[in-house]
């Protein structure tokens, strides 16, 4: 009996982080690097 506790609790932690997870990917916004930044100014540079 103990042993479905456990995998009971193990699969509810799993879960729950997965979840976390994903919230936190929706959240969390790509920080551009000077490299990207430095391509998208030359480009919008170019098109005009």
């Amino acid at each position: 009996m103990l042993f479905a506790s456990q995998a009971a609790t193990a699969i509810a932690n799993a879960r729950t982080h997965r979840d976390e997870r994903r919230a936190r990917a929706e959240v969390e916004l790509p920080v551009p690097d000077k490299w990207s930044i430095w391509m998208l100014i030359n480009l919008c540079w170019i098109a005009n």
